[in-house]
């Protein structure tokens, strides 16, 4: 008899959804994500205990009609790309239509979202939006609720349903301190966006819209001061942010942010291309700090090599390093 199975839906299910969310800090990112491609100028994220006892996430962006939301937690749905040749040229941060769905089958989880757009004949009005409750895989009954336009996602109980994953989550402290510094990541990319975080109703960090990139490195660094402004382009490749004087140097590469397209990356080529334009202004173990945003024409980018989005691959790296390399130079003459 054989030993290959088809495995049970509710393995799958588990597994697709443990390959996007690792943890809590996994869920905001793909809320925030989510908020960022709905035009957000105003992200609100709620945290109790680190976000292992629940999430919320609200913002003001363009909001769900009725029969987006009806689908938007189910699997391979999205409303970013709708063809292969999409898939060539992504602008959105989000794409692969998995991240509610992921979240939905491994929390009790509920979305409410309001459209100005919502056709009046399927029962919209000015503060008229709807909400729908998802435990753990298992969708409820929709219903109209009043609110402003946007969408609110609430996450609670995280990994009840899937030991496995639970039993790897760290502390709360810890778990808060890895969503704390991934806000500070679309803090710095996004200055026309406000952003608060609340953890366990306190209020933690604080970006009002009218903070500038300079306000906002404070935030992440503590202070701005010791900043280099960078702007370089060619190639229709164009390199702009902030570095380090030398003397103002880090121990870890962990302090130098890269973008591109206003996506958050680790790229650690670009990492010792910067190194080695510095040369011996820096020590061997030493590493600039700062932010630096890339933008790449889109059809030179791909970004679907990632589970989680976090890595990129270019169609000419070595003219992208090359043009990197040459930036810094230039700020450093």
């Amino acid at each position: 008899m054989g030993k290959i199975i088809f495995l049970p839906q509710a393995v799958v299910t588990k597994t697709a959804a443990g390959e996007v969310i690792e943890n809590p800090a996994s869920v905001v990112k793909e809320l925030v994500e989510n908020s960022l491609d709905a035009g957000a100028t105003s992200i609100k994220i709620a945290l109790s205990e680190g976000g292992k006892k629940k999430i919320v996430v609200a913002d003001n962006g363009c909001g769900m009609c009725k029969e987006d939301l009806l689908i938007c937690h189910k699997e391979h749905t999205s409303g970013k790309i709708s063809t292969e040749e999409d898939l060539g040229r992504i602008s959105s941060l989000g794409f692969r239509g998995e991240a509610l769905n992921s979240i939905s089958c491994v929390s009790d989880f509920s979305i409410k979202s309001f459209s100005s757009q919502e056709d009046d004949s399927q029962g919209g009005d000015s503060q008229s939006g709807w909400k729908i409750p998802v435990l753990y895989g298992k969708a409820g009954e929709i219903e109209p609720i009043g609110m402003p336009q946007g969408t609110v996602v609430e996450v609670q109980n995280l990994f009840a349903n899937f030991p496995a994953r639970l039993e790897f989550l760290k502390t709360s402290q810890y778990e808060f301190q890895k969503i704390y510094y991934l806000v500070l990541l679309f803090v710095l990319a996004n200055p026309n966006v406000s952003f608060v975080i609340l953890h366990n109703e306190k209020p933690v960090l604080e970006a009002p819209v009218h903070y500038n990139l300079e306000k906002r490195l404070e935030l992440a660094f503590g202070h701005s001061d010791f900043f280099l402004p960078l702007e370089f382009t060619a190639d229709h490749i164009s390199v702009g942010g902030y570095l380090s004087m030398p003397q103002k140097s880090s121990n870890s590469f962990a302090d130098l942010y890269f973008y591109i397209n206003n996506r958050p990356v680790k790229w650690l080529k670009g990492l010792q291309q910067i190194k080695k334009a510095y040369g011996t202004l820096l020590e061997k173990h030493q590493f600039p700090k700062g932010a630096l945003f890339l933008k790449v024409p889109f059809e030179m980018v791909d970004v679907n090599v990632h589970p989680r989005k976090e890595e990129v691959r270019f169609k000419n790296e070595a003219l992208v390093l090359e043009i990197l390399e040459k930036a810094v130079l230039d700020l450093l003459a």
